[in-house]
């Protein structure tokens, strides 16, 4: 595989570089390749225990790989390494959602916003917080919206992560079908446990073998 190479070379070139090491270990779980890529971003979080892109690619990877258990509480700003970045807000909005604490959901979406103004990523969060929270109406017409912009690369599998949040599963997978893959967007759908009900669907491992994943 050319990636592979690139980023093997990467590294024999500059093996302190934690990014290489980081985005390495996205291309070895994309693959299915567990212990390779928990080696990889481990690597990666001792050269730059600063980077909070990596510490949430750490603990997404090792999720997946079974070596810890989805976390069942949500992690306050004090354990983050970086809490202003727009898209660990964006998940913790949501989680503190998932867990009930609607009114901190809706706050920390709001600092999220004025921290990205008009991020596709907070906006998508905000109809999560919606959904959760009681609030179908205005999740639909947040969404409806979004929906318009689905050219922006990312968008689609997030809408597709709302959808299966709700059970439906035929716009989950045309959203799964249209999307605009990148590097993070495939790991994501091997990864979340948000996309996990569609797993056992044959249309899962159809949309994977046309993107050459095992």
């Amino acid at each position: 595989m050319t990636a592979e190479t690139e980023f093997r070379r990467a590294i024999a070139l500059e093996p302190g570089n934690a990014q290489a090491h980081a985005w390495y270990a996205i291309l070895l779980v994309t693959l299915d390749r567990k212990e390779e890529a928990v080696r990889e971003i481990r690597r990666a979080k001792d050269l730059d225990p600063l980077s909070q892109s990596t510490q949430s690619a750490k603990g997404m990877i090792e999720t997946y790989a079974g070596i810890r258990a989805p976390r069942k509480t949500v992690a306050e700003r004090s354990e983050l390494v970086d809490p202003t970045v727009p898209g660990v807000i964006a998940s913790r909005s949501v989680r503190l959602a998932e867990t009930g604490r609607c009114p901190e959901a809706y706050a920390e979406n709001q600092r999220g916003q004025e921290f990205a103004p008009g991020s596709n990523k907070m906006q998508l969060s905000l109809v999560g917080v919606h959904w959760l929270c009681g609030k179908p109406r205005e999740a639909r017409r947040l969404l409806e919206d979004l929906e318009r912009r689905a050219d922006a690369p990312g968008i689609g599998v997030y809408i597709a992560e709302l959808y299966t949040m709700q059970g439906q599963v035929v716009s989950a997978f045309a959203w799964l079908e249209r999307a605009r893959w990148n590097m993070f967007t495939r790991m994501e759908l091997r990864v979340t446990g948000r996309l996990k009900p569609l797993h056992d669907d044959p249309r899962r491992r159809r949309l994977l073998d046309r993107m050459g994943l095992p």
